[in-house]
């Protein structure tokens, strides 16, 4: 399984993650010298490989359809109530640790007042 999660990260990052990591891409391909590298492997081999296959390890899914009931940040029907995490609409629209980053910036930038661009932020559509 652990193989098959490590594929399928690659297939990902050399097909749809140039908008959300556009300094990790040379010409166009993923440069794995943006990896942490263990000095006994490879950078591919160092990484972390995981696959979720318990139930208590499985995350909400992002199935086709669900992206429109993300909210926003401010998105609910209270006043001056902002939300976050990588359960809202951040661009991503996954369950994972840069969208809780991309969450939390955004919420900054509304909090704040900030002018803060979010890489990624508008990089995918949503999909329906």
């Amino acid at each position: 399984m652990k193989e098959i999660v490590k594929t399928n990260w690659l297939n990902k990052v050399h097909n749809d993650m140039a908008p959300l990591w556009p300094n990790a891409y040379v010409n166009g391909d993923f440069d794995t010298t943006v990896l942490f590298t263990n000095e006994n492997s490879t950078a591919l081999d160092s990484q972390y490989w995981r696959a979720n296959v318990d139930p208590t390890e499985r995350y909400v899914l992002s199935v086709k359809g669900s992206s429109q009931y993300r909210l926003k940040t401010d998105g609910t029907i209270f006043n001056n109530l902002f939300i976050t995490g990588d359960w809202i609409s951040t661009g991503v629209n996954a369950g994972c640790v840069e969208a809780a980053v991309m969450a939390g910036m955004q919420t900054a930038r509304l909090v704040g007042g900030l002018e803060l661009e979010i890489s990624g932020e508008n990089g995918f559509e949503p999909f329906s």
